[in-house]
């Protein structure tokens, strides 16, 4: 049921606004008001709404519904102009009457007893009953005496902007909000949301949004407030970059009634997770707002049958927009910008690039027949299935190349490139096939020996690359950028070796990015496909943000580009039934078939069921991976072993059995750097670090570290030993007094120094690494909660400390991640002599680096404990 009085409110907020983004004012065009109403209607639902909204561009949707979520709950809030007083204590200052004054505590009769200075500067007790106290305000400054000196009481701009927007008094605004949003997306986009929109209630003056509203970014160690927030209050707007750390917010803060997530990364990568987070009781709205041209969300109607569908197809936009040739859609860039995508939804222009190979296509068709075969027949044995992986691989990289194989050869003989080798790879089905008879042997061999035909063909000469080539040579001047779709991103690399020297500045001022890194939120003036993709990473039909689109296609991927087009028409149909952009009688109640479009059209290439066919045999090997771990380690008996999060399969056909806590460290190469990141940071292509004994990395940089410190002695010795005292602190003073990590937050917070609980759950838990809180507020916090003698006398020497050592991991770290690099690129330099001398004789090389080809979910899963968190091989 829709509250129609919130609907007033929203709406009239809203009206009163103005907003900009980046610099631009947003106008409220068709396509901008007709999102307005649909997501005012949505927050002002009074019964629990799950909406997915599907556009070719999220951020406009997204900051609608930062806004429209930020103003409801802010509208919403049941806190009081008094909430603040529950933590008030005796000696507090507060503001009463223009006055600044001091909380005395209260009488017999519950008044509030504030002393201040009349006008003569002579004390006075004010007795303040309960329907008066909404004339305390809370003092956040650092005046000391009651006089006056130092106290600002001057209206701020954001009172007067919040008492115009909302037709709230000045005196009556409250300071601490407890109802929030929850938004989920990337750290970049939301520092961008906080830097680019502001709004204002004229056209002279506006200000950021998390000036108006406290605004905060969580991680799984620490919480970050953006500027504007000095007083610690509770955010109203709150950001997380991973789903875990959103479903612990929820779960331990009941007032966050509101939650987005962006983009299919996480709408579509862990259904286990977000099922847990759409379903929490205390959420009223969860929007999810997805890519149309990134990803498949059919499936999500299946697991929440509840959820409400809008996309922003065709269909959607004849219903709604009819304003495209009014000129104040050109008025800003987010305005401009979103008519340019809507208009390329009827008129796309796609250059279908025929690329000549001597190879024969029925050949390559014949490869993947037989693999399906061996595939379906597949039994248990590791070697036969393993066969089938490496030689999909193959067939995968030799289609989507855009180089000579030989040049790729020769980079990983040098030690440029690091990943696997295509004659090694050959040899090693090859020598697998040796040990069957009879029909499977056959089959193996001619696999082989068409991967050996394909190898051979573009071995000197790809005419993919030479299309590149060309490409380049008549490529014009041109400001707008340019990208090319490719299956690896060390493909940038290959090309670039291969091209002639006068070619490779331009090939390298292109976007060279894989589907899964192409950023639909830039535009560009031509995109190459290197290949055909699966069109639930990126869509190739769907791209709007490209003046042209360019496929470089075989036969085979002619054949696979059309299958693609007949499931993108599939799935736009399915979004058009249920989609509430438009009316329920115009929406079709037919599921489109094949036969729908192109019937009268002869084409002279046959619609070969190529794409369902590459998708079946992903499905099938995904299920084989699957099925072979569980038959050597893994099960769904809790008592069976440790429960695990995710499944990391390598380039090196390792795999990895990863724990919800562990912590990876990842190989950053534009820092030269190793970085340590939770599991739900892992992406396809990361480099990973492992040990190759029996150490984790992570005993390996404590055991580095104990050395340094055990050689240097004196104060850097103290330094560690303060690193670890606090924490022993604090988990002692928990443990004696019986209290939660609610508890603690709670008492953080009196403290004057607000922490999330799960920001202090983070910093005491020993499988995650926190040397310790970075800022010196929190120091002395923990001081003044535990009443420790140490810590009170000097608790700056403890933040210090901890600073030292957090600089000496880093250096580690640092240098570890150069170490590694060096294996290949021996050009690089050791700086570190100190650790260098640590690291001397075999032990360098005990670090193992490892590219991540596949990651897997794991659900209700539990491996051997000597199986995880490391490579193994099967």
């Amino acid at each position: 049921m829709i509250t129609a009085m919130t609907v007033a409110s929203l709406d009239n907020s809203l009206s009163k606004g103005r907003f900009t983004w980046r610099e631009e004012e947003i106008i409220d065009t068709d396509f901008i008001s007709t999102n307005k109403k649909e997501l005012i209607k949505i927050f002002s639902e009074d019964e629990k709404r799950k909406v997915l909204i599907l556009h070719t561009d999220i951020t406009p949707i997204t900051l609608l519904a930062l806004l429209i979520g930020t103003f409801r709950a802010f509208i919403s809030n049941s806190n009081s102009q008094g909430s603040f007083l529950d933590f008030l204590s005796v000696g507090d200052k507060v503001i009463y009457e223009k006055r600044l004054g001091e909380f005395m505590g209260k009488d017999s009769n519950g008044y509030f007893k504030v002393r201040t200075l009349d006008k003569r500067k002579t004390p006075i007790t004010n007795f303040i009953p309960a329907n008066l106290t909404y004339k305390l305000k809370p003092y956040f400054g650092d005046a000391q005496s009651l006089d006056g000196r130092g106290l600002k009481l001057k209206e701020d701009k954001k009172d007067v902007l919040l008492a115009s927007l909302f037709g709230i008094p000045i005196d009556k605004i409250s300071r601490d909000s407890n109802k929030s949003i929850l938004i989920v997306c990337s750290r970049e986009k939301a520092d961008s949301y906080i830097k680019n929109l502001k709004l204002s209630t004229t056209s002279k003056t506006f200000q950021s949004i998390n000036a108006i509203f406290p605004s905060a970014f969580y991680t799984t160690n620490d919480t970050y407030d953006y500027a504007g927030n000095s007083s610690k209050a509770n955010p109203i707007i709150k950001f997380v970059n991973k789903l875990s750390v959103a479903r612990e917010l929820i779960i331990s803060d009941k007032d966050i009634e509101t939650l987005i997530v962006e983009g299919e990364a996480y709408i579509l990568s862990d259904s286990m997770e977000l099922d847990s987070l759409l379903n929490r009781s205390t959420l009223k709205t969860c929007l999810l707002v997805g890519e149309l041209q990134k990803g498949d969300y059919r499936a999500l109607k299946k697991n929440f049958p509840d959820l409400f569908y809008y996309a922003w197809t065709q269909m959607a936009i004849e219903s709604n927009v009819n304003d495209f040739q009014k000129e104040h859609i050109h008025s800003s860039y987010i305005n401009s910008r979103q008519y340019e995508l809507l208009k390329r939804n009827f008129v796309q222009n796609i250059n279908i690039i025929d690329v000549k190979n001597s190879m024969d296509s029925l050949l390559i068709r014949e490869c993947k027949d037989k693999l399906m075969i061996m595939l379906k027949n597949a039994t248990q044995e590791l070697s036969l299935k393993d066969f089938i992986v490496r030689s999909f691989s193959l067939l995968n990289l030799f289609e989507r190349s855009i180089f000579p194989i030989s040049v790729m050869e020769e980079m990983i003989t040098q030690g440029e490139l690091n990943a696997l080798s295509p004659n090694e790879s050959l040899k090693y089905i090859d020598s697998i096939s040796h040990n069957y008879n009879g029909s499977e042997k056959e089959i193996m061999q001619r696999i082989t020996q068409i991967l050996q035909i394909f190898k051979s063909n573009i071995w000197m000469n790809n005419p993919k690359f030479e299309q590149v080539k060309k490409k380049l040579f008549f490529d014009r001047e041109s400001k707008q950028k340019k990208a090319v779709i490719v299956s690896k991103k060390y493909y940038r690399d290959i090309v670039s070796k291969a091209l002639p020297t006068g070619l490779r500045s331009k090939w390298e001022s292109y976007d060279i990015l894989t589907p899964k890194k192409y950023d639909t939120s830039l535009d560009y003036e031509v995109v190459i496909f290197s290949g055909i993709f699966e069109g639930n990473i990126l869509n190739p039909v769907e791209l709007s943000n490209a003046n042209r689109v360019d496929y470089l296609c075989y036969e085979t991927d002619k054949s696979r580009l059309k299958e693609i087009e007949l499931f993108n028409e599939k799935k736009i149909d399915f979004y058009n039934r249920l989609n509430h952009f438009i009316p329920e009688n115009q929406r079709p109640t037919f599921s489109l078939k094949q036969t729908d479009k192109g019937s009268n059209e002869k084409s002279e290439t046959p619609v070969v069921d190529v794409y369902s066919f590459e998708q079946e045999l992903e499905s099938l090997i995904d299920g084989f991976s699957l099925e072979t771990y569980s038959s050597h380690s893994i099960s769904q008996d809790p008592s069976q072993g440790v429960e695990i999060s995710k499944i990391v399969s390598f380039e090196s056909g390792e795999v990895a059995f990863l724990t919800r806590n562990y912590t990876t460290y990842i190989i950053d190469y534009s820092k030269k750097q190793v970085v340590e990141e939770t599991i739900d940071s892992l992406e396809v292509e990361d480099t990973l670090l492992f040990s190759n004994y029996d150490k984790e990395i992570k005993d390996l940089i404590d055991s580095k570290m104990k050395e340094l410190i055990e050689k240097e002695q004196g104060a850097l010795l103290r330094s560690y030993q303060r690193s670890l005292y606090w924490k022993v602190v604090l988990k002692e003073y928990m443990k004696k007094n019986g209290l939660s990590y609610k508890d603690i937050a709670y008492k953080f917070k009196q403290a004057g120094c607000a922490k999330h609980e799960v920001t202090i759950r983070s910093w005491l838990d020993d499988k995650i690494y926190i040397v310790g809180p970075k800022d010196l507020e929190s120091f002395e916090a923990i001081a003044l909660i535990t009443e420790d003698p140490a810590m009170n006398e000097d608790h700056q020497a403890f933040h210090e400390a901890c600073r030292q050592i957090r600089s000496l991991r880093t250096r580690i770290l640092k240098f570890i991640g150069l170490e590694v690099m060096r294996l290949y690129d021996s050009k690089l330099r050791d700086e570190d002599e100190e650790l260098s001398a640590l690291f001397l004789g075999n032990e360098r090389q005990h670090i193992k680096a490892l590219k991540v080809e596949k990651i897997t979910n794991a659900n209700d899963l539990y491996v051997a404990p000597h199986f995880i968190n490391k490579p193994v091989h099967f």
